[in-house]
């Protein structure tokens, strides 16, 4: 493997994918299907004691587990005596404890003796909702891959891509000190995600002063023209299920508060109530059930309108996923103390008022 060429584009990069996690999930089953060493590396950790043979196994990518949801990577022993998933992120969270649900269903795929294992990937190796799903980062499985590089030799498409990967993943990602100015965080950093590198180092850093269980994901929010990063928040039981069998039901849904870093001032809070996943309101329409969705969404809404006096910084929305919104009266040229000075107390504020309409409108629909 050769140096990381910093200012030099990748194959993810001419191709405009390195922001997709599917990318990797595809990549990643392509090299566990070249080489038996790189698979005994995966199963070593994911088993941890006594992991099984490596030599014949089922690989799928994005692997339907019915009403749990649907899995990055799938490895099945075809006579089913053990089962391990993957489950990869790069910058954003576990939702609606994902692992917990995958576990469980990897179970019912193998024989009553058999044995269950997983690992969720992440960029920093976060622990998952669900504690017997082993911790695992990038940049370890980029370092097990560089081990047996040797066996994608033959498939140049596949060793330029593991190649770029592994380089992606070794970059050391930036840090953001209190003082560190935002705007200089926007700039494209290299790692799996440049342009999002250091808006998770923002995120990181601003989660540090917001107490009350918050979880946050760097994004990209795309719009008419433009595509700026972003960061949202949420608590506990905020983010639902995901959506199966194209049906909504009452545990596929999605709150929570999103800050657009646009190139100028003042940045803005939105509280959103969406589905999980996000669907435009045609791909709605197309769901059974997207009746309930709406009535819950509205009576979500009416119940935070009911509270607007206690939150009199707060602007009440009417658009169909938008509930209300804050100007925070900073922007680019904050540092990252300011912007959490701002940003802390509003959630603080909105916080107990979203979990009052979130009951409310579960009442809605079951009544």
């Amino acid at each position: 493997m050769t140096a990381p060429l910093l200012h030099s584009p990748d194959i993810f990069e001419l191709l405009d994918i390195e922001a997709r996690e599917d990318t990797y999930s595809r990549l990643l089953v392509n090299l566990l299907k070249h080489s038996v060493g790189f698979r005994r590396r995966v199963l070593a950790h994911g088993f941890r004691f006594d992991p099984p043979p490596a030599e014949s196994v089922d690989i799928t990518l994005r692997h339907g587990l019915g009403e749990a949801g649907t899995v990055d990577v799938l490895l099945l022993d075809p006579a089913r005596h053990w089962v391990i998933f993957i489950e990869s992120k790069l910058f954003s969270g576990e939702h609606g404890e994902q692992t917990r649900r995958y576990w469980k269903a990897c179970e019912e795929l193998v024989t009553p003796n058999g044995r269950t294992a997983g690992i969720f990937l992440t960029i920093a190796g976060a622990p998952s909702s669900h504690s017997p799903v082993v911790p695992l980062t990038h940049r370890e499985l980029t370092a097990w891959i560089a081990e047996h590089s040797a066996d994608f030799q033959l498939y140049p498409a596949l060793s330029i891509a593991a190649e770029a990967y592994i380089q992606r993943a070794q970059a050391p990602l930036p840090v953001a000190a209190d003082t560190a100015v935002v705007q200089t965080l926007l700039r494209p950093a290299w790692g799996l995600v440049p342009r999002l590198a250091g808006v998770a180092a923002l995120g990181a850093a601003l989660h540090h002063g917001l107490p009350g269980g918050w979880t946050h994901d760097a994004i990209t929010i795309q719009g008419k023209g433009h595509a700026n990063p972003g960061l949202q928040f949420w608590q506990p039981g905020w983010w639902g299920t995901w959506i199966a069998n194209e049906r909504w039901t009452p545990d596929n849904y999605n709150i929570h508060l999103e800050i657009e870093l646009t190139h100028g001032a003042p940045w803005r809070l939105k509280l959103h109530f969406e589905t999980e996943p996000y669907h435009t309101l045609t791909e709605l329409k197309a769901l059974t059930g997207h009746a309930d969705f709406a009535a819950m969404r509205d009576a979500f809404r009416v119940s935070l309108q009911a509270q607007a006096d206690r939150l009199p910084r707060w602007k009440m929305s009417n658009y169909p996923f938008q509930i209300a919104k804050l100007s925070l009266d900073v922007g680019p040229e904050a540092t990252v103390a300011q912007l959490r000075e701002h940003l802390a107390p509003a959630l603080a504020e909105i916080a107990p008022h979203i979990h009052t309409a979130l009951a409310a409108a579960k009442q809605a629909i079951r009544s």
